[in-house]
């Protein structure tokens, strides 16, 4: 069985710093649409994916087959979301849109992590 593995971390886009991240944990769903649509509904837009650089070793080629040689090969992946939203100081007293509110970033990254069944 395989399960999602989430980390969040929070960033203020308005002043270009971080607020803070999460742990690692396990998502309610093993599903990554419906993981997206309920991230959505909490944190905000989607404005991009989450991307990481990979390395991935390609092994030996078999006879007969073309094939790059043995050797590591460099990559893009994609590992997550990005969402947006304009979210109001905790302690903000007034309403003033350019004092009070600022755009909060949430950039998800999601793994999966195998789990052993009991039998």
């Amino acid at each position: 069985m395989t399960a999602l593995m989430v980390h969040e971390t929070y960033v203020n886009d308005t002043e270009g710093h971080m607020i803070g991240e999460s742990d690692w944990y396990e998502a309610w769903t093993g599903n990554r649409g419906e993981l997206s649509r309920a991230l959505r509904k909490e944190y905000g837009g989607c404005i991009s994916r989450m991307y990481r650089d990979v390395r991935v070793l390609v092994p030996e080629p078999q006879p007969g087959c073309e094939q790059a040689p043995r050797g590591w090969r460099y990559g893009v992946a994609t590992v997550g979301w990005v969402f947006s939203r304009r979210e109001r100081f905790e302690d903000a007293r007034g309403n003033d849109p350019e004092k009070d509110y600022y755009t909060r970033e949430v950039w998800v990254e999601v793994r999966k992590q195998e789990q052993e069944t009991a039998q």
